[in-house]
């Protein structure tokens, strides 16, 4: 139908045409605009970068997947990745919780270390709500974080929030099933093409698990500390579980590292409350009406805008706070077990979340029976929790010098029979490697080049200067920060450099605008092919040392990684001694001498910076009695 026809049809009153054409027209102008183009990816980073909470989404907008199609691909590939569980083994295992918990339901503290004892107190709701970003997406009932903001969290809203928030938890029992239907429903998307699940819930969930968590931070962690579980909330558990790994297989030790499939959407629910009941009771009722009461429903929205429904029956949800606290609180028991009675003597089990790792003893570093017998016990207990355990990204990491290829003919054939693959060299644990130097040093370099670098060219090519500028200080620069908190100086110093010169080099296009090529500065195609294209001086000497300079003093706050990689890494190693020299393994550090310290029996050297930091908290330690 030509715009004649149209007219026509429309000046007769006929609008049965015109407006499906209208709709049409608008429909695939929406298409257009949310394309996953270049240009869309840009205009949405530059509209985000002055918005506030909307750095990080900006960074995404640029670096990020793109969505996986809303097609029926999709939903059936998410459908496989929620399975099921009989709901009659839920609801078992939620009234043999509230029983086993009994009285303890009413306390309101965790483990009698919380920081306070009433909780939903009104100044952690405000905290929940004034830290949430105001770009988060909003979950089946429609509201916004930013909502809430903009009405200003008045003192009478937020104590009638807390209030509610209380009953919800406390007393959920006497509300409709209707409400639970919509308080455990999210929305659910896919990311890229592993089309990764997405869950976003309402605002009420995250606020209630939110302003909990923020309260009971202190209880969490420890609980979690006392069985190596890092994952749940401990402060600087990266660093802890970075280090403790990289000094383990410094000593010659042996790290398995294992890794289960879709663990978070796997685990039986009817082994989480349970647990939840044994370890923090007066979280059973809360947890057995979002997990127990009513099948949470997923809301996939298909490309021709219906609604399909993803049942969600076995795990936690991960939009939610206390889904991860779920999902460790779960593990807690075969994290006691196996450290209490290993399957081998000596060994010791590590996590961050669903990361576990296995410390072998030196004297068993190329005992291939207690490789298969660790590997054997972790594979039928995380089984029996739901999750199964995947082989093929399971590794195993021998001490430097010992290869795949240095084993004889039969331990070779019964490495093989365990299905572990050989990290020959290093491997990443919780994205920090460890290994060689060699390994550590290539794995930094490749990182940097990765998505930080890549990050770094796009957000150059932003038409707003200003956008620019805003997303290369607070999302590009920090960009490598977790790891120099976590390995030597000596090895970040040329990834740190390469960061430092590419920063420098998207400073100079910023500046310059459209005049960077006329005088002399690469082009980002130039510098993706080449990175050491990156080094430019168009900043020299004073001018480069006030680009680095922070804003307060006068510069542009480009902080550079090659200065402050010493200072980080002394902070990183700060969370770990800073343990009471209690590595996490279940070994002590027993001397400090000469710069070095003895850990299983062996003296290890440390690096400078590693010794005089430690020297000074033993002495600290020491003063104090």
């Amino acid at each position: 139908m030509n715009r004649v026809s149209r007219f026509n049809r429309f000046a007769n009153g006929d609008l049965s045409e015109p407006i499906a054409w209208l709709m049409m027209y608008e429909k695939n102008r929406r298409l257009q605009y949310y394309a996953d183009t270049e240009d869309n990816r840009q205009r949405r980073a530059t509209r985000l970068a002055h918005e506030s909470g909307g750095v990080t989404k900006a960074a995404n907008a640029l670096i990020s997947p793109a969505p996986s199609p809303r097609n029926n691909d999709t939903l059936e590939h998410l459908r496989n990745l929620h399975p099921n569980e009989d709901p009659d083994d839920i609801a078992t295992a939620w009234d043999s919780s509230i029983k086993a918990a009994g009285d303890r339901i009413k306390t309101h503290k965790i483990d009698s270390v919380a920081e306070a004892d009433e909780p939903f107190e009104i100044k952690f709701i405000k905290q929940t709500v004034k830290k949430a970003n105001p770009q988060s997406a909003p979950g089946p009932d429609g509201l916004r974080f930013s909502y809430l903001q903009a009405g200003g969290m008045s003192d009478f809203f937020t104590e009638t929030l807390a209030d509610f928030s209380f009953k919800v938890f406390y007393y959920g029992d006497e509300l409709p099933d209707f409400f639970w239907n919509l308080h455990t429903s999210a929305n659910l998307s896919a990311l890229g093409e592993k089309k990764r699940p997405i869950a976003v819930g309402g605002v009420l969930r995250r606020i209630i698990s939110g302003s909990f968590c923020h309260q009971y931070k202190g209880g969490i962690a420890n609980i979690f500390e006392a069985a190596n579980q890092f994952g749940g909330g401990v402060p600087g558990g990266v660093e802890i579980v970075a280090s403790t790994a990289a000094l383990s297989h410094q000593q010659g030790s042996t790290i398995l590292s294992f890794d289960g499939k879709n663990a978070y959407n796997s685990m039986r629910r009817s082994s989480i409350l349970p647990a939840v009941a044994t370890h923090t009771p007066h979280l059973a009722k809360y947890f057995g009406n979002i997990y127990a009461r009513t099948k949470a429903k997923l809301l996939f929205k298909m490309e021709d805008g219906s609604i399909e429904v993803v049942l969600s029956q076995r795990g936690v949800q991960q939009g939610c706070n206390l889904g991860g606290f779920g999902f460790c609180v779960g593990l807690l028991d075969i994290m006691k077990e196996f450290n209490n009675k290993p399957p081998v003597p000596g060994a010791k089990l590590i996590g961050y979340v669903d990361d576990l790792q296995v410390h072998l003893p030196p004297g068993l570093a190329r005992n291939i029976q207690a490789i298969a017998t660790v590997t054997n016990w972790i594979q039928d207990h995380l089984l029996q929790k739901g999750i199964e355990l995947s082989l093929p990204k399971s590794k195993v990491l021998f001490p430097e010098g010992l290869f795949f290829s240095s084993l004889t003919n039969d331990e070779q054939r019964d490495l093989t029979k365990t299905g572990l693959s050989v990290a020959e060299g290093g491997m990443a644990i919780v994205g920090v490697p460890v290994g060689t130097e060699c390994f550590q040093r290539s794995f930094v370099t490749n990182f940097a080049r990765g998505n930080p670098a890549e990050l770094i060219r796009r957000l150059s090519t932003l038409d707003d200067p200003q956008a620019s500028y805003q997303l290369l200080r607070l999302s590009g620069v920090p960009r490598l920060f977790h790891l120099l908190r976590t390995i030597a100086p000596s090895i970040t110093n040329t990834a740190a450099r390469e960061h430092d010169n590419l920063m420098i080099w998207a400073v100079s296009k910023i500046v310059l605008g459209k005049m960077a090529n006329t005088v002399g500065i690469p082009t980002v195609e130039e510098v993706r092919a080449n990175p050491e294209k990156s080094e430019v001086d168009f900043f020299k000497d004073s001018a480069r040392a006030q680009v680095h300079l922070p804003i307060r003093e006068g510069g542009l706050g480009i902080t550079s990684s090659v200065l402050i990689r010493e200072s980080a890494f002394v902070a990183g190693q700060a969370l770990v001694f800073s343990k009471g020299f209690r590595w996490m393994n279940g070994c002590y550090l027993t001397s400090i001498e000469n710069r070095s310290v003895v850990y299983w029996g062996v003296t290890t050297e440390l690096t400078t910076i590693q010794a005089d930091f430690a020297a000074q908290v033993h002495c600290h330690r020491v003063w104090n009695g």
